[in-house]
């Protein structure tokens, strides 16, 4: 949560976060989810059709997941308002936890692109095009790369977890307005 965006505007109000900021926020946040999820049901399962669907669903909410992580620093780059990715005013804690969120979102599924290439395989975005095989063959590296993969995304998970229930202290300890910036309105 960037802090100075969400503070009290003079008339009482929170202030908000743009609709497409807030979109690409949440998109990004079921991506990541649904990757995540996809990823644990495959693992449960035995070797078949089903598995096999399981990880094209995989591979694609994680193409997704860059995607939308892409257009997100891109959006925030690009607006004058915004500035940097993390405003100087924001806590030093803040700035490493979203650098941290940044990061493990775009590592995570380029460590899973990177060791399908390596495996020798195209990488299928819901069947309808293949993102095709970009490096060469290594099975060495794509062992490893699996291994990583998985790690680093049960470290995701947690910094994700970590940015809900800060989100959470801001909203019913702090009483901010922080997350309630991010949140659309319901009318």
């Amino acid at each position: 949560m960037i802090e100075h965006l969400i503070q009290p505007a003079s008339d009482g109000s929170t202030r908000r976060h743009d609709a497409m900021s807030m979109a690409l926020h949440w998109s990004v946040a079921l991506a990541v989810v649904l990757t995540y999820a996809s990823g644990l049901l495959r693992e449960g399962m035995p070797r078949g059709p089903s598995r096999d669907f399981i990880l094209l669903l995989h591979m694609s909410f994680g193409l997704l997941v860059i995607a939308g992580a892409v257009l997100r620093i891109a959006w925030h780059a690009g607006r004058s308002s915004f500035g940097a990715l993390q405003p100087v005013s924001a806590s030093w804690a803040a700035r490493l936890a979203h650098s941290a969120l940044y990061a493990g979102i775009l590592a995570v599924p380029l460590a899973g692109l990177v060791m399908i290439w390596t495996k020798g395989q195209s990488v299928p975005f819901f069947g309808i095009v293949d993102v095709p095989q970009l490096l060469p063959t290594n099975r060495t590296v794509s062992k490893v790369l699996e291994e990583v993969h998985e790690v680093m995304a049960h470290g995701l998970v947690a910094l994700v977890g970590l940015h809900a229930v800060a989100a959470l202290y801001h909203h019913y300890v702090l009483k901010d307005g922080v997350l309630a910036g991010m949140l659309p309105r319901v009318r």
